[in-house]
């Protein structure tokens, strides 16, 4: 989930204009242009781990709590299996795909316009509308709000420390004072990408710190279930998935390789991080949920000893990371979003404000949704639940329209690409019913 900082990758990547090959003698093949001084196999392989592991891992107990860590298991295996399936037809599309328009590389918020833009009209502008709404997707700031409120809840923790009751409400509140002076920075994204990695080992430390207070400090009367209640199947899936999101980083780090073919196979860099993480959140998951049963929160964190002082230091550095990985998020957002908006009002006189209006705006949406749903599993399933949409069912179905594009057509990817679309399509649709019944819960709850 923790993917903010992927443009600096992209950044390096030729224009459209320089990715243009010609080729004489010999078919071209992207893989044959790799980076000199890129990644190697295992550089990769830690790149996406690095990446990829973030705020969703604190959520992974409860989702066992919720279907019994027996099913837990079994469905996070399954989800891994499943997701980083779709990660290799991801590297394989666009494979083919810049192979048959001669280009070395594309990024995953173009493939839908460049899969139809040698179609007829009106098809071609079909690619253009899905790129569109991919776009809003991508700046949705649901992961940012999940930021917020993980630097909320750890705030509310260390006040706790000193028998201090602050509302989750009024520290995101308070915080967006900071938030919105540091967002007027232009050159925001530039400083704070050093502070990515560190954020990032920040995480790996604490989860092998958080496992270390759980087996610590556990409940010896907890009560475990194998086995729980099947009807949150859907929820439990969209949660966990979540939690192993890495799809805008794969193609950026694949093209980042000295030899991209690597990553995609059979002892490559992403079969290599997806056994690593999904053994390491297995792990972290079962263990949390062994150690406090029933009694877990939706954020582990809330489990954790309130007047302890190993507590209080993985609050302090939670609090930070979550700081500015949404600095560093909310930068990553106006990156993406400014260049369109920027060609529409090139002439305006008040460019300047519009341009602080956006940033603020950007800030605004991220501080509604984290205040109007101050739930941590409901935003992070409700943002898994649309990552279903976008990041499992959106390649599969660029991939048909390539294939049926094709002079040969493989029946055997037709029908696997149809069976993932119905499948993610089922679990959609009924994680959103739950996600809907979920937030009229909790207004009811809060008009009561």
């Amino acid at each position: 989930m923790s993917n903010v900082n992927i443009s600096t990758l992209e950044s390096k990547a030729p224009s459209p204009d320089q990715m243009k090959i010609s080729h004489f003698g010999k078919e071209f093949d992207p893989y044959d242009y790799g980076m000199d001084d890129g990644y190697g196999l295992w550089g990769a392989a830690f790149h996406i781990i690095r990446y990829t592991f973030g705020t969703g891992i604190l959520l992974l107990p409860y989702t066992l709590k919720t279907v019994g860590y027996a099913n837990g298991i079994i469905l996070l295996s399954l989800v891994s299996v499943f997701y980083f399936h779709n990660m290799h037809i991801l590297i394989s599309f666009e494979h083919q795909l810049c192979k048959l328009l001669k280009v070395k590389q594309i990024t995953y918020s173009s493939l839908a316009k460049k899969t139809f833009e040698n179609h007829p009209f009106p098809a071609n502008k079909f690619g253009s509308l899905v790129s569109q709404v991919l776009l809003i997707y991508l700046c949705s700031l649901v992961c940012p709000s999940t930021y917020l409120l993980i630097f909320a809840s750890s705030v509310q923790n260390l006040a706790k420390y000193f028998d201090l009751d602050w509302n989750i409400i009024h520290i995101i509140t308070v915080a967006m004072v900071p938030i919105l002076i540091f967002s007027m920075f232009r050159k925001l994204l530039k400083i704070l990408v050093p502070f990515s990695a560190i954020t990032n080992l920040f995480s790996l430390i604490m989860a092998a710190v958080l496992v270390t207070c759980c087996i610590i400090y556990r409940d010896p009367a907890a009560n475990i279930r194998p086995f729980g209640d099947l009807n949150c199947v859907p929820q439990t899936v969209a949660a966990q998935l979540q939690a192993i999101l890495c799809t805008l980083s794969i193609l950026p780090i694949k093209n980042y390789m000295r030899q991209p073919q690597c990553m995609g196979s059979s002892y490559g860099a992403l079969n290599i991080s997806a056994l690593a993480l999904t053994f390491v959140y297995i792990i972290f998951a079962l263990v949390s949920y062994l150690c406090f049963g029933e009694n877990v929160e939706e954020n582990i964190l809330s489990n954790l000893p309130k007047n302890n002082f190993l507590s209080f230091i993985i609050h302090i550095m939670y609090a930070t990371a979550m700081f500015v990985i949404y600095l560093l998020s909310f930068s990553v957002t106006f990156d993406n979003m400014w260049p369109d908006i920027e060609l529409i009002i090139s002439d305006n006189k008040y460019k300047v404000l519009i341009e602080f209006g956006t940033r603020i705006g950007i800030n605004g949406w991220a501080y509604f949704l984290a205040v109007g749903i101050p739930n941590l599993a409901l935003i992070l399933t409700i943002s898994g639940t649309l990552a279903i949409v976008f990041e499992v069912a959106l390649v599969p179905g660029l991939e048909l329209v390539l294939v049926f594009r094709s002079e040969k057509k493989c029946l055997l990817t037709i029908f696997k690409d149809i069976v993932i679309i119905i499948i993610v399509a089922i679990l959609f649709y009924m994680s959103l019913v739950d996600c809907v019944k979920e937030v009229k819960k909790l207004y009811s709850e809060k008009m009561d």
